[in-house]
């Protein structure tokens, strides 16, 4: 299988480079409560601390670039991490959901690395949210008592992260973010927007090449989820802008309503899930029954899955008639995609979370610099190229 490889971003440029020698794992927070906390810890610490720091940074061995050829390395021979780094430390990971590809195979990938790290079972606090704020409320309160060095954060509620990344600073609990920013800390996944501009791109062409040319398409929905901020919807929204480019303002869209008068593009209200893609997709097909030549574009394989669902439950399910394209290629995305019930889907290869979430956890817990972004770098994967990233 290619081989995913990270694109750093550079952090922040207006740092104290003291700040950078005390904190070389921190990067600058972007609220006003997390800037208070972190300007105070340096201001207490910097004179003591700063020869020692520099000393201790300088002899480990264990920085991120190092043990991201550590992980590379592991996955291509199956052997340990050198020198078991993640032996006697603590790491916490809150997962979204269970039960659903992505997710399952992003967990079984952190624990892998863990393990092979060195990481004991005894020191990983594994947590799931099942999707519903309250109970990553709690959750989040059992990680807070256990204080590990290290929470790995997945959960899909942007404005929920920001408030677990003031108490995390307050708390001393340095947090990784998977996929949804967390105000303040590394991110690490998905590059939304550069994946909406492969979506957009693909779906142009095959719009003029397939099907004959715009005045061929009678409806685009595009799934939108405010609630996981305007980062995620980038993937889903930024095909609409190339669409808008390309044919005009019959492919224009207003985040504010559900369509915009003459329009053919409908957003579509869902959180990501089978169940809630269908309900939106059977409501709108419903209020749409001439249409017969669809694009849908989707967060991620669970919606497509919904989406497909809808239209075969109301008996509008004709694979060339639909451009369904979605995000992830998970298990379930594959699948989709060998069926010919997915035309297109972008490669996020979660299978690889952990060569990246794992070695900047280690770095930080060695003091050494985590790269602010860290991004998985996508593909159009279709039926044409499927096995070569993933055979059979």
């Amino acid at each position: 299988m290619k081989k995913v490889k990270l694109i750093p971003i550079v952090g922040i440029a207006v740092m104290l480079i003291a700040a950078l020698i005390i904190l070389p794992s921190c990067k600058t927070p972007t609220t006003e409560t997390v800037v208070e906390t972190v300007t105070e810890t340096v201001t207490e610490t910097v004179t003591e601390t700063v020869t020692e720091i520099v000393e201790v940074t300088a002899e480990n061995p264990y920085t991120f670039e190092a043990l991201r050829e550590m992980a590379i390395d592991t996955e291509a021979n199956d052997t340990p991490y050198p020198g078991a780094p993640a032996a006697g430390h603590t790491l916490a990971f809150q997962n979204i959901l269970l039960g659903y590809d992505f997710f399952d195979v992003v967990q079984a990938n952190i624990v892998k690395h863990w393990e092979l790290a060195g990481g004991s079972a005894d020191d990983l606090t594994l947590l799931v949210n099942d999707n519903e704020n309250a109970k990553a409320v709690q959750n989040a309160d059992i990680i807070y008592s256990k204080h590990p060095e290290v929470w790995i954060q997945f959960y899909g509620d942007e404005k929920a992260n920001t408030q677990w990344a003031r108490r995390s600073v307050e708390e001393g609990i340095f947090m990784i973010a998977i996929d949804i920013p967390v105000s303040g800390f590394p991110f690490m996944g998905v590059d939304n927007y550069v994946a909406g501009q492969l979506a957009g791109e693909w779906a142009v062409d095959y719009i003029n090449d397939v099907w004959g040319g715009w005045d061929e398409v009678d409806l685009i929905g595009a799934e939108y989820a405010p609630i996981a901020g305007n980062i995620v919807a980038l993937r889903t929204l930024v095909p609409l802008d190339i669409l808008q480019a390309a044919f005009g303002d019959e492919a224009a869209y207003d985040t504010n309503v559900a369509q915009v008068e003459g329009s053919k593009v409908v957003l579509v209200d869902s959180s990501g899930t089978p169940d809630s893609a269908k309900e939106a997709w059977s409501n709108i097909l419903a209020a749409n029954p001439d249409a017969k030549k669809i694009v849908s574009f989707n967060i991620n394989d669970q919606a497509a899955s919904g989406v497909q669902a809808a239209a075969e439950t109301l008996g509008r399910w004709t694979a060339d008639d639909w451009l369904l394209m979605s995000n992830g290629t998970d298990t379930l995305g594959q699948e989709l995609l060998r069926s010919g019930a997915v035309d297109a889907n972008i490669g996020y290869f979660p299978e690889t979370y952990g060569s990246y979430l794992i070695p900047a956890a280690i770095a930080h817990m060695y003091d050494n610099t985590v790269p602010a972004g860290i991004y998985i770098d996508h593909v159009v994967i279709t039926l044409d190229n499927l096995d070569e990233y993933y055979p059979e």
